[in-house]
């Protein structure tokens, strides 16, 4: 299946600050290790889409809402090691 992740919906226009987004900002931190809530070393797909959706609510005030459609079918798996 194919996973889709938003910055806004589309009601919405993506924020940037200091030259990029905050979708962006999040999506880098996550992969970075940040995202990696249960500290096994891996940040799964599950792991970033929480991670998401909330650095960039924080990021924005509370302004911007990432959408996601992950189909049901696609379980969580391995995005980076950092």
């Amino acid at each position: 299946g194919l996973v889709v992740m938003c910055g806004a919906s589309k009601e919405q226009e993506a924020a940037e600050e200091d030259g990029h987004g905050f979708f962006t900002q999040s999506l880098v931190e996550g992969l970075g290790g940040k995202a990696d809530y249960n500290k096994d070393g891996v940040v799964e797909l599950y792991e970033l889409q929480l991670y998401v959706h909330g650095r960039v609510r924080e990021l924005s005030a509370q302004e911007q809402e990432p959408t996601v459609s992950i189909p049901s079918v696609v379980k969580s798996f391995a995005l980076s090691k950092p």
